[in-house]
């Protein structure tokens, strides 16, 4: 509300109701969300978006499936932050095995607008793909949401792949 309230005319209150808007889309999206029904990857992205679209810090979602991808759980991974968000593996590791996962879906929005992942989004991708292999939980896809229709596929692009590769190469060593 303060950053709103140096707009010449927004008084405390109108800045105070528009910056609750943003928390009333988000929670509206949420809910339309928790309705969808999901079976595919294309599924859980759309649903992915619904989750964190609209986000102004970045924010990250994984979503477990089990090995008809259907989905069991997701959790979301936010912070005050607009640069990164940190994950702990071993709490993304822990959440698959307790639940009985098989599949994850990673998702989180860049709310600068890059739909690049960076090398940060890369090396994280890669660590829980190889954390999660060892448990035989395979990461689908990781996406990047850029807060408007577009979406960046690590899947898509090859980018899985490339970890895969890594990771294979590396058990068979």
């Amino acid at each position: 509300p303060q950053q709103l309230m140096t707009v010449d005319g927004v008084s405390k209150m109108t800045a105070c109701n528009l910056s609750m808007l943003k928390e009333v889309l988000q929670r509206y999206t949420r809910g339309q969300a928790s309705r969808k029904k999901i079976t595919s990857v294309q599924s859980m992205i759309d649903y992915a978006k619904l989750l964190i679209s609209n986000c102004y810090v970045e924010q990250l979602v994984i979503i477990y499936v089990d090995n008809t991808t259907t989905y069991l759980h997701h959790e979301i991974f936010c912070y005050n932050n607009t640069q990164s968000v940190t994950i702990d593996v071993k709490k993304v590791v822990a959440t698959a095995v307790r639940i009985g996962a098989t599949g994850v879906v990673i998702a989180h929005c860049h709310p600068n607008g890059e739909l690049s992942p960076s090398e940060a989004d890369i090396k994280f991708t890669r660590n829980l793909f190889f954390a999660l292999g060892s448990l035989d939980v395979l990461i689908l896809d990781h996406v990047i949401f850029n807060g408007g229709r577009d979406y960046f596929s690590m899947y898509e692009t090859g980018i899985m792949r490339q970890i895969q590769s890594d990771y294979c190469k590396l058990i068979l060593q």
